[in-house]
């Protein structure tokens, strides 16, 4: 049973749109250590990680819908996507908390608003039925290489009962950390002189030459999760709920090294080859997350209606990171001063949702409800005395952030036209308003702006029908619109580059939108097996690109007078685009004997961008970070206490460049199509005990997600349950 789809209790293969169900029981037969690896094996889902669970960009993208601000990201109803960039953000979330994942597909924002353009997914936290204990304890390492998390050490633990008054409570802590490996390797695109040797000549992704120069050390990395979640039963119609849950992570560097070797065989960090080459190239940066989630909900009835009210703020305090640009000749390994090292983005945002739904006739039904978000997000950087040190802050060089608010109405009838037959009508308004919009830089180019605010009024409709032929055969197809705004990063925020090239918000810009449709099939044509089908269209409007601004008069007006930028170095975003993409989805389960099931997913995404008349050479292109192609292959078999599961999957090459020109693979920088085998044993010890031993990327697969993707790792894993 899943709820996200129509807000009401369905089977996942009696909704009228693409639905699936991860369960726990599911996640426990793989390594996953990510709630977002939960969804990969998905068909229509890309998870997208650069280094594994290190990756601070981690994103999940939907149905070819590119970029994870187009797709919402809940857990326990309420949205992560953020107030900044709009983005879900899942580092520190522990999977071994979660009951199950429910994933939506196809465009949701009749039933939620903003974000929700290539689906929905929820991650479902458990709650104990009875007294119980749980842990788990592992410790993993590079199998045969040096290009996996080194020393990786996870932990949990949990405590929780359900007690006959009605009250339930479930506490736990969570904690992954490891040393790392080397993901960021040291370009230039100048070769040291003749005098120096141990440059490797390389390319960039467009196939300009370029040399590897040295890494920035080990990536060293640590989350943990603290969650107290609690219910109260007071009876049949009625619960309270209340949860906190608090993720965090951070991050570092180390040992980070030149490979240059000057003919004595000193170590170099420095050579003027045309162009100078600083220590300050293979300096790292470091960064820290924190982020506390309380919430509030209640179920009861009134008269013949069921109703639901739940509450949240998310609150990110603690949020920064550190640079230090290459160019730089403050910074050495000694210390020295880095500007514009320091950036921090505290935000916040609170939900109210309140939902009614109301039988009609005996066989309708209707649901209605509005809901209230409010967010918050301010950046601010600084210049550092010592890039070494994050508390070293000096003087404040430039800020920028404001506030949004959407108000959003909805109602949605499922009707009974027929035994068999089905049919949804929904509707939502939504009333987004952006106010207190600001940026400034301060000391050398000092301006300071303030923005107007602005509203917008968007209309998310939706249909959608089912028709049950058989036991064995269920027929779906529905139509939809769905928008996203922008948020407070493209609305506000002005940077500048250490290129030079200043990055400006735009406070005019409009929602983005797109109208789906799909139709699809739930089967069941012979014993044992589960097929999922589905093919799907949509198109974009007002789509949000950057634009390079061709007069210097607009540039010194749009990225501000103070920073002397002319045009070419002025990009700004503007809603200039029409796309489409279009594809099937297909998923199949067969349970081959009692000892053996098999399951398989391909996801074909077809992507077009028809008009981007702010760079003319994008069109006929097709979306950034989404891979045309993917699939997985797996298998389960279980014999008495034994277990053993295997996965492969299969994701096609992506562009990074809105023109595609990034074409060459197997570089720094590249985003290379590759097949990742992992395996997991599992062998039960008595009821209470299990050991688990696994191994990702089985065959050692060498690629770059950008950096350097993790090589093949074992994991061993104790666990118990009393």
């Amino acid at each position: 049973m899943l709820v996200t789809a129509t807000r009401s209790n369905k089977a996942v293969d009696e909704t009228p749109v693409a639905s699936y169900v991860v369960t726990a029981e599911q996640m426990e037969k793989r390594n996953i250590k990510s709630v977002d690896e939960a969804v990969s094996l998905v068909p229509g889902v890309f998870q997208r990680r650069g280094k594994g669970f290190m990756d601070t960009l981690n994103a999940i993208t939907l149905r070819g819908v590119p970029d994870a601000k187009r797709s919402l990201i809940m857990v326990d109803g309420l949205s992560i996507n953020d107030a900044y960039t709009g983005g879900a953000d899942v580092g520190g979330f522990a999977p071994e908390d979660l009951e199950r994942v429910e994933v939506v597909l196809g465009p949701g924002s009749s039933l939620y608003g903003s974000s929700a353009m290539g689906g929905v997914i929820n991650f479902v936290s458990r709650m104990p039925k009875a007294e119980e204990y749980r842990f788990k304890l592992g410790y993993g390492n590079g199998l045969g290489t040096g290009r996996a998390p080194a020393n990786l050490l996870r932990t949990y633990l949990s405590a929780g009962n359900a007690w006959q008054n009605g009250l339930s409570l479930q506490v736990s802590v969570a904690e992954s950390q490891t040393d790392g490996y080397v993901t960021d390797e040291v370009r230039s695109t100048t070769a040291p002189p003749a005098s120096v040797s141990g440059a490797t000549r390389t390319a960039t992704t467009a196939g300009a030459t370029t040399y590897i120069i040295g890494d920035k050390g080990e990536n060293a990395w640590r989350d943990s999760q603290i969650a107290i979640r609690a219910a109260f039963r007071i009876d049949a119609d009625s619960a309270l709920s209340a949860s906190y849950k608090r993720t965090a992570y951070r991050y570092e560097y180390e040992n980070y090294q030149s490979y240059l070797r000057n003919v004595a065989g000193d170590q170099v960090w420095t050579y003027t080859n045309g162009s100078t080459v600083r220590e300050a190239a293979f300096l790292p940066g470091q960064g820290e997350m924190v982020r506390d989630i309380s919430s509030l909900g209640l179920e009861t009835r009134i008269g013949e209606s069921k109703v639901k009210v739940l509450g949240g703020v998310i609150d990110i305090g603690t949020n920064w990171y550190t640079t230090v640009t290459s160019t730089l000749s403050t910074a050495t390994a000694s210390g020295g001063a880095a500007a514009n090292g320091f950036s921090s983005t505290p935000l916040r945002s609170s939900q109210l949702e309140a939902t009614v739904t109301t039988p009609l006739f005996g066989q309708h039904l209707l649901l209605w409800g509005a809901s209230r978000r409010e967010e918050k997000a301010n950046t601010s950087e600084y210049d550092l005395g010592d890039w070494r040190n994050e508390l070293s802050r000096t003087s404040k060089a430039s800020e920028s952030g404001g506030k949004a608010a959407t108000t959003g109405l909805f109602a949605q009838a499922e009707l009974a036209l027929a035994t068999s037959v089905r049919a949804y009508a929904g509707l939502r308004y939504d009333l987004w308003e952006a106010t207190d919009g600001y940026s400034a830089k301060y000391g050398s180019g000092a301006f300071s702006r303030t923005y107007a605010g602005k509203t917008v009024e968007a209309v998310s409709p939706r249909l959608g029908a089912t028709w049950s032929l058989s036991p064995q055969v269920l027929l779906r197809a529905s139509l939809g619109k769905a928008f996203r705004a922008p948020n407070i990063y493209d609305l506000y925020r002005t940077w500048r580059s250490t290129a030079g090239t200043v990055f400006a918000g735009n406070p005019r810009l409009e929602p983005e939108s797109l109208l789906g449709a799909d139709i699809g099939s739930d089967l069941k044509p012979w014993p044992g097996a589960d097929l999922k089908l589905t093919v799907y269209h949509n198109q974009f409007k007002d789509m949000i690109y950057r634009k390079t601004v061709k007069d210097n008069t607009e540039a010194l007006s749009v990225c501000g007078q103070a920073l002397n930028v002319a045009k070419d170095n002025c990009r700004v975003w503007d809603n200039a685009g029409r796309a489409r993409s279009q594809g099937v989805e297909l998923s199949l389960r067969q349970v081959l004997s009692s000892n053996w099931s098999a399951f398989g997913s391909l996801a074909y995404n077809d992507t077009k961008i028809l008009e981007n008349r702010l760079n003319p050479g994008a069109e006929g292109k097709k979306f950034p970070q989404v891979p045309q192609t993917t699939a997985a292959l797996g298998a389960e078999w279980q014999h008495g206490t034994w277990s053993v599961s295997s996965t492969a999957r299969y994701v096609a090459q992506r562009y990074s460049a809105e023109d595609n020109s990034d074409t060459v693979t197997g570089v720094p920088g590249a985003y290379d199509a590759y097949t990742l085998v992992d395996v997991r044993g599992v062998y039960r010890i008595n009821s209470n005990f299990k050991l688990a031993l696994s191994i990702d990327n089985l065959f050692d697969h060498e690629y770059y997600a950008s950096y350097r993707a993790p090589g093949r790792a074992w994991f061993f894993e104790l666990s118990g349950a009393f």
